[in-house]
């Protein structure tokens, strides 16, 4: 198994305990495709969750209650 399959299994659990964060997750997993390969997620650094909140501010993070979702999401996900 690759670190993409695991990252994306990770994705899964998570998604899995608590969907209320499918969405974000799901884009979350879409930016790291998109840009750096999600064979590279566990190698991600600050500049590349930068690079996400830029990624996605126009289109799906408008408005602060949004922004500290994908936050909340993201500290979910590295938390483990």
């Amino acid at each position: 198994m690759n670190n993409g399959q695991r990252f994306t299994l990770l994705v899964e659990e998570l998604i899995h305990k608590d969907l209320k964060y499918k969405k974000e997750f799901f884009n979350f997993v879409l930016y790291l495709n998109d840009r750096i390969g999600i064979d590279k997620a566990f190698g991600l650094t600050i500049s590349g969750i930068d690079d996400y909140f830029i990624y996605f501010s126009d289109s799906k993070i408008g408005a602060l209650p949004i922004l500290i979702t994908h936050i909340s999401v993201l500290k979910a996900l590295f938390d483990i």
